[in-house]
């Protein structure tokens, strides 16, 4: 037995070891790319709808009504039609200042970004995806003083295909168990990362299981990065991938993790597998 337990012992340790690997290098990246997203951010959002990136600061709610309808369009994914008709039937100016006050009140940033959470997640068709994307936007391209305090405690938009890229599903008997992460020890969908909020309004389920899972990674990874920097994947993914209009062995070429492979030589991309 005890033979047995330290050789699934080494076994975690390996896996751990390489996904922690992949983990840092996809981090670096990104962060090193920091510019280039932003740049990306300003020339098809916020200069072509005249949105001000530092619309928190300025309290121009006006901005900030334009980018909650720009990120609901562009991560919506499969809503209902009745949902984002509800959604255009009752957004307003009102709510974006009751965010914008929230995210400027007195508290700790958890507080206040947990609060402002709260807020979109009454908002009908406005999902953790989205509510996560609109604060990840408002306070990370502000880049403030005062925005970059919020920074560590935003949480990362998360869908399956952003973990996929960042984590091996578990395999058992040489099979995959799709959507099933070794790293977390949890099954994920679509359908199980929503915001849940308990009687007292403090956060629960999945979602925020898996933001506290990564900031614990970061930690002790010694990361010096905010989780939410992982949402930057989505971008690579529209620009490089899904919405390339060249063939992909090109686009793959220009991605900034093209090249990139891991310590076994594999491609850290799994795109490259289908590249023409």
């Amino acid at each position: 037995m005890a033979g047995g337990s330290a050789q699934k012992t080494g076994e975690w340790a390996q896996y751990r070891g390489k996904e922690m690997s992949k983990l840092k290098t996809i981090v670096e990246v990104l962060d090193s790319n920091i510019q280039w997203f932003q740049d990306y951010y300003m020339k098809v959002t916020y200069e072509p709808y005249n949105i001000q990136r530092d619309c928190l600061a300025r309290d121009d709610y006006a901005s900030g009504l334009r980018l909650l309808d720009l990120c609901f369009a562009s991560r919506q994914g499969n809503q209902r039609t009745e949902d984002i008709q509800a959604y255009h039937h009752v957004m307003n100016v009102k709510t974006i200042a009751q965010v914008f006050e929230l995210l400027k009140n007195a508290g700790s940033s958890e507080q206040r970004v947990m609060s402002a959470l709260k807020v979109l997640n009454k908002i009908k068709g406005v999902g953790s995806k989205i509510a996560s994307v609109y604060l990840r936007m408002i306070v990370t391209l502000a880049d403030t003083d005062e925005t970059r305090e919020l920074e560590p405690a935003l949480p990362v938009p998360l869908d399956v295909h952003l973990l996929k890229f960042l984590f091996s599903e578990v395999k058992t008997n040489k099979r995959v168990e799709p959507n099933r992460f070794n790293i977390f020890n949890e099954s994920i969908n679509s359908a199980n990362l929503g915001l849940q909020f308990d009687r007292i309004g403090k956060p629960k389920g999945k979602f925020f299981t898996i933001q506290g899972k990564l900031h614990k990674l970061f930690m002790e990874e010694k990361i010096d990065r905010p989780i939410v920097i992982l949402d930057n994947l989505w971008v690579v993914g529209h620009v490089f991938c899904n919405g390339a209009r060249v063939s992909r062995r090109i686009a793959c070429e220009q991605c900034m993790f093209g090249k990139l492979k891991d310590e076994n030589g594999q491609d850290i991309c799994g795109q490259q597998k289908t590249k023409n």
